[in-house]
């Protein structure tokens, strides 16, 4: 009776220290994954000449304020053109009337020689 009074706590231990060892070596094989993963990507990190694909946050920085002063350049060039076009426009519309006006005064003329000849003949 002895020996069953022990055999079952020693085989719950046993049971027990089966369990901890297979789930042991699962985490141990998912941390190795988890480190092979993470060497893949620092690999991925670096061109082939030894440079990072990627950018710090310095360079980012500095390129984004390139950017922003290249797009501001641009913004102004555009407002530029379209003020020119405006003022071209402007310019244009005056010329135009003032060229409307001078045919209009011309067919005038034409309208009361016309009707001039009319009322004498």
């Amino acid at each position: 009776m002895e020996v069953a009074m022990w055999a079952g706590p020693v085989f719950s231990l046993l049971g027990s220290l089966a369990g901890l060892s297979y789930f042991w070596g699962k985490v141990r094989q998912s941390l190795e994954e988890h480190d092979k993963t993470i060497k893949e990507i620092k690999r991925s990190l670096y061109k082939s000449n030894g440079t990072t694909v990627y950018m710090s946050r310095s360079e980012c920085m500095e390129q984004r304020g390139r950017w922003e002063s290249s797009l501001a350049l641009q913004i102004n060039e555009i407002k530029n053109i379209i003020s020119d076009l405006r003022a071209e426009m402007l310019n244009n519309h005056a010329e135009h009337t003032r060229e409307l006006k001078a045919v209009m005064k011309f067919m005038g003329r034409v309208e009361e020689h016309l009707l001039k000849e009319k009322i004498d003949a």
